[in-house]
């Protein structure tokens, strides 16, 4: 009898080790399907099949990886505020440094992709520059993200510049030169270094010549032919040296280090030839001059001329900016 009885036993032990093996190989088969989905950008489908995991597996470390999963699907969705959501959920329970790191950068882009156009408010863009500077500052030597984080920056630093140009251009259009004048200033201020500065300075030469100050627009002119100009030389016909992130920072213009009186390139690659990292782009291009000769031909054209919004020698140009 006591036999039979731990036979019994037995087998009841077998069946319900062999169902749990069951069910951990389903549940391992719905993963790995649920990923493949994923990747052959089902992502609606892998999104629900994450989420369906998640809810059944709470606590565990199947459910932490699968919100990874859950916030990747939700941002190729462009379910941002979701994607943003479970980003910082997947950070704050997972074990995972790389993918954390790779999490918060995400979490960064999901409120990049929140930021409205230049005419509308634009506190989300403040907090996505924010959010990328502090990515940034956690991960001060890791270069996998660096160019992107730049250049994601730039692009909403651009957008910031151009919002504070526009609202000039109104009040200028309005004849509240005084009130477009703080826009400039303020933008000339933080946003030197965006394509918008130069378009700016000759907004600030056309208020002065609104205003009947001839002489005041031509000192402008001369004091900002070359913004960066220093007792030493000319910036605005040097190179930068990039430290590298594929824009210009501040610490990043050089002295004349052969003492010979001109900028030297720094092949550090010894190639003969420029790399990224070494010498970029002019801080400020002017070759050609093109913005300086626009404003000194605003100038000049203005000459002897009534200047008012609605009737001006330069009208064409007006037009293009305004």
């Amino acid at each position: 009898m006591k036999k039979n009885i731990l036979l019994i036993s037995l087998s009841v032990m077998f069946f319900s080790c062999a169902s749990q093996l069951d069910g951990i190989s389903q549940s391992d088969k719905y993963v790995e399907k649920s990923i493949q989905y994923y990747k052959n950008k089902k992502y609606s489908k892998a999104r629900d099949r994450f989420q369906n995991i998640i809810n059944n597996n709470q606590g565990t470390v199947l459910a932490v990886e699968s919100l990874y999963y859950l916030a990747l699907c939700e941002y190729e969705l462009k379910e941002f505020n979701n994607a943003k959501q479970s980003f910082k959920e997947y950070v704050r329970y997972s074990q995972d440094d790389l993918r954390r790191q790779d999490a918060e950068f995400k979490i960064s882009l999901c409120m990049y992709e929140l930021t409205l156009d230049y005419n509308k408010d634009q506190t989300a863009t403040k907090k996505a520059i924010d959010e990328f500077q502090q990515f940034i500052e956690k991960y001060p030597g890791d270069k996998k993200y660096l160019l992107d984080v730049n250049q994601k920056i730039n692009l909403l630093r651009q957008r910031l510049a151009l919002k504070q140009y526009k609202s000039a251009i109104l009040y200028i259009k309005s004849g509240k030169y005084d009130s477009a004048k703080i826009y400039l200033d303020e933008l000339l201020k933080k946003f030197r270094d965006t394509k918008y500065a130069d378009d700016a300075r000759i907004a600030q030469i056309i208020i002065f010549l609104m205003n009947g100050q001839l002489e005041e627009a031509r000192k402008y002119l001369k004091k900002n032919k070359c913004p960066n100009e220093t007792p030493f030389t000319n910036l605005c016909d040097m190179n930068y040296f990039d430290q590298p992130n594929g824009i210009y920072d501040d610490g990043e213009i050089f002295e004349d280090l052969n003492d010979n009186g001109k900028w030297d390139f720094i092949d550090k690659n010894n190639n003969g030839k420029y790399d990224n990292g070494e010498l970029g782009e002019p801080f400020n291009d002017n070759q050609d001059n093109i913005k300086y000769n626009e404003a000194k031909s605003i100038i000049e054209n203005s000459v002897n001329q009534s200047i008012t919004i609605k009737n001006l020698y330069f009208i064409d140009y007006l037009k293009k900016i305004l």
